[in-house]
């Protein structure tokens, strides 16, 4: 349990989140409940404590997250998180066996030759080298989404 402090306009004041817990509408005489104890419901997250909420949260569980949202490869996740490629293709590998247990499913759009197109490859999940039909080194990474 933490402490928590009233600022000098007398909002209750969260020390760990480093925002008061009101809108910006309200008033310094609307930030206390009557007792003065208990801090107003209309929170609203600022930047830092997205940021706090978010970190608590496990790499994985923001990747698997942010793949809801629209399809990426591991290097555009790489980017995002600020992984190296073969740590995230690790964790996208993971969760694809974490979702096997629930309704949910991790959709891979394969890899695919920008030059001839040909897109049957044997490893879905790995950015080959280059195309076994063309030779062309012109290969898309393959894109994940969980659905």
């Amino acid at each position: 349990m933490h402490v928590a402090d009233t600022t000098s306009i007398g909002c209750w004041f969260d020390p760990c989140v480093g925002a008061p817990w009101v809108s910006p509408e309200q008033t310094a005489d609307s930030c206390l409940s009557p007792s003065g104890l208990v801090p107003d419901k209309a929170y609203v997250p600022t930047a830092l404590s997205i940021r706090m909420r978010e970190a608590s949260r496990t790499t994985r569980e923001r990747i698997t997250d942010r793949l809801r949202e629209e399809p990426l490869t591991v290097s555009g996740l790489a980017r995002e998180f600020e992984l190296n490629a073969a740590t995230t293709l690790t964790h996208v590998e993971h969760i694809a066996k974490t979702l096997d247990q629930t309704d949910q499913e991790l959709l891979v759009a394969p890899p695919e030759c920008r030059d001839c197109g040909f897109d049957r490859f044997d490893d879905l999940i790995n950015r080959p080298s280059r195309c076994p039909d063309c030779k062309s080194e012109a290969i898309e990474e393959p894109a994940f989404r969980v659905r």
